[in-house]
């Protein structure tokens, strides 16, 4: 007795290749990217914030250093000057 060849239609096809998709979890690739591009789009805007905070501490940093320095100086000249005329300060 021969066998008469099956054929598949393309819904059948379509059947059995969604039905391997959900074996193997590959059905949920899309959801699973979909969800990855939403984390990665927080984490970009996170770092940017971060990027930001780091840069403003770093000019306050910066005049922060140049306040210090102006101090130094206003002191030197002071001490110049009470040494001049002397002059003493009481600590």
């Amino acid at each position: 007795m021969k066998k008469s060849p099956q054929s598949l239609t393309a819904d059948d096809v379509r059947y059995i290749l969604d039905d391997k998709l959900r074996e193997t979890g590959l059905d949920q690739v899309p959801k699973r990217l979909n969800l990855l591009d939403k984390i990665l789009t927080s984490v970009d805007k996170l770092v940017g914030e971060v990027k930001g905070y780091r840069e403003e501490q770093e000019l306050n940093a910066n005049k922060i250093a140049d306040h210090t320095d102006q101090l130094e100086k206003q002191k030197t000249h002071i001490d110049r000057i009470e040494t001049h005329f002397h002059l003493t300060t009481n600590p």
